[in-house]
């Protein structure tokens, strides 16, 4: 129990996927509104912790009994893309309020960096089903956390009277630099 509230806890704050591996940034970047940041940060965490489970799944019942290891980038990012379309199906039928919201979202998780790179990490790490679970849930956390916290500064600086050349993406990227830095210093 420990070892998975420590692999948890590391997940969101001293490996943090987005700001000490760099995956997934786009979504912090074109993040205009922190209001949408509630959506996203849901939808994340469903469909990281989800694809942890279908991935794991996929190597230990497909891959590994038939011997195709080596297939496994693509049956991930084929399984992967699957299941963000049964996702967005599922949305759209029973969930309509919340997909009128939040459904511009659903496309940017099928190509988001950080849902691959939860999978590989677990993996490389050779995590069990639990562990995984708990990586892709604690990692979709600290998505959420960087994105927060991001769309939080962002706010902010959007009122500042910044100088023309820094507005905008440059100010962005100097923001998400500090901040990396400073979950960067966390980490052992």
């Amino acid at each position: 129990m420990n070892e998975l509230l420590l692999l948890g806890l590391s997940m969101i704050f001293a490996n943090n996927i987005v700001l000490t591996k760099f995956l997934g940034f786009h979504p912090l970047l074109g993040l205009s509104e922190r209001r949408h940041t509630l959506g996203l940060s849901l939808a994340m965490i469903i469909f990281m912790t989800f694809s942890s489970v279908i991935a794991w799944l996929i190597n230990f019942f497909i891959l590994i009994p038939f011997e195709v290891e080596y297939l496994f980038i693509v049956a991930f990012v084929i399984s992967i893309m699957f299941f963000a379309q049964l996702f967005h199906i599922f949305i759209e039928k029973y969930l309509f309020e919340w997909h009128r919201s939040f459904g511009r979202y659903l496309p940017v998780l099928t190509t988001n960096t950080a849902i691959l790179g939860i999978v590989f990490f677990n993996l490389q790490e050779q995590f069990t089903l639990v562990q995984s679970i708990v990586a892709g849930f604690s990692a979709a956390l600290g998505f959420s956390l960087a994105l927060f916290i991001f769309s939080a500064l962002k706010e902010k600086v959007d009122k500042l009277n910044i100088p023309k050349p820094f507005k905008g993406l440059p100010i962005a990227l100097i923001i998400a630099a500090i901040i990396s830095a400073a979950f960067i210093g966390v980490a052992p």
